[in-house]
């Protein structure tokens, strides 16, 4: 199985993706799934950290924090020996310039492949895309180029009406179809197959298409879109 779960929002400590965490969870079939968290987008910040750990083990998960600022042992070992990878939100471009820089990039495409389930939120949703939707730190918007698992563009906290507008404006022209999630939904991807995953029952997923020279926008409840690596 290859799994890929990208949440667009939420607060993890105010249970607001718990639905979706329980499903991640579910994804695999270990006893006690090994997760492996990356918080490279917030800084390896020990809040974050702190936070995540004690939710995930609540969880029934083990919980192994790899800070990549911090010149991690083992990376390799780390990361392929995970059931899942859980990507933290942050700075998605210092993200995933550092993965790029340490290989961080091709060691999740390989954990993919063995069966790992790919997960986050925000960033963690951002960077499985041919590109992703990303505020920078001046407060504003770049497409980023991401790992290329999921052939979109993909877009996080797509309720924020100023995001929402700059994507949509972002998505003229484009060739690829646009995903954008709302806080509180998820996109999974499992061998192909999406489906969206909800926590608040008031959540949605868009799917854009720029088509006939205009932009069409719908509710979308998943199906299939290809894979990248499904291009050979």
């Amino acid at each position: 199985m290859r799994a890929i779960v990208g949440i667009g929002g939420g607060e993890l400590r105010l249970g607001e993706t718990l639905a979706i965490d329980q499903y991640i969870v579910s994804l695999t079939d270990a006893l006690t799934p090994r997760v492996v968290f990356l918080p490279t987008a917030s800084g390896d910040d020990p809040g974050v950290i702190e936070r995540f750990t004690a939710h995930y083990q609540h969880l029934g998960c083990s919980v192994d924090a790899v800070c990549l600022y911090h010149a991690p042992e083992a990376l390799r070992e780390r990361l392929l020996a995970a059931d899942i990878i859980y990507v933290g939100g942050g700075d998605t471009r210092s993200m995933l310039a550092t993965w790029r820089a340490l290989g961080v990039d091709q060691l999740l495409r390989e954990a993919w492949e063995r069966g790992a389930v790919l997960c986050g939120i925000s960033a963690g949703l951002i960077c499985w895309g041919q590109q992703g939707f990303s505020q920078l730190e001046d407060d504003s918007y770049a497409m980023l180029t991401g790992l290329g698992l999921v052939d979109a563009i993909l877009c996080p906290h797509y309720g924020d009406a100023a995001r929402r507008q700059a994507f949509d404006d972002a998505m003229c022209a484009q060739a690829l179809p646009g995903i954008g999630l709302e806080d509180g939904v998820a996109l999974s991807v499992v061998d192909g197959r999406m489906t969206i995953v909800r926590s608040r029952p008031d959540a949605n997923a868009y799917l854009l298409r720029w088509q006939g020279g205009a932009l069409s926008r719908q509710i979308y409840d998943g199906g299939f879109l290809r894979l990248s690596s499904d291009a050979g």
